[in-house]
């Protein structure tokens, strides 16, 4: 019988965070676990990490320790405290005013016009 090795990655926003640091722990040592798994999976931010492990452009697990460290982190430091205008960082937002200049931010200041 041969084995059928699966790594499995769970969602939960920051959570990644702990995945891929372990991911970057088991891979310092067992370099195999990168190239001799079967199936990588994922769901919601677990998905992500898959596809940054192994998607078109892909990522050594420290590098993606670093994404999690870096603007996912940012993204969570300061949560919409409004369920009618959550804070997104990866869609630029649109309102009767225009498209907004950041990101992150759904501040009819930050909003500038559009060109129709």
């Amino acid at each position: 019988m041969s084995n059928y090795t699966i790594v499995a990655f769970c969602g939960g926003g920051i959570r990644g965070l702990l995945s891929a640091t372990v991911l970057q722990n088991l891979a310092a040592k067992y370099p195999q676990i990168l190239t001799g798994t079967n199936l990588f999976a994922g769901t919601s931010t677990g998905a992500d990490t898959v596809n940054m492990l192994v998607g078109k452009n892909p990522k050594t697990p420290a590098e993606i320790v670093a994404y999690y460290q870096g603007p996912v982190v940012n993204f969570y430091k300061n949560p919409s405290t409004t369920p009618a205008r959550p804070r997104t960082a990866w869609t630029r937002c649109t309102s009767a005013r225009g498209a907004c200049t950041t990101a992150t931010s759904h501040s009819p200041r930050s909003c500038r016009k559009t060109s129709s």
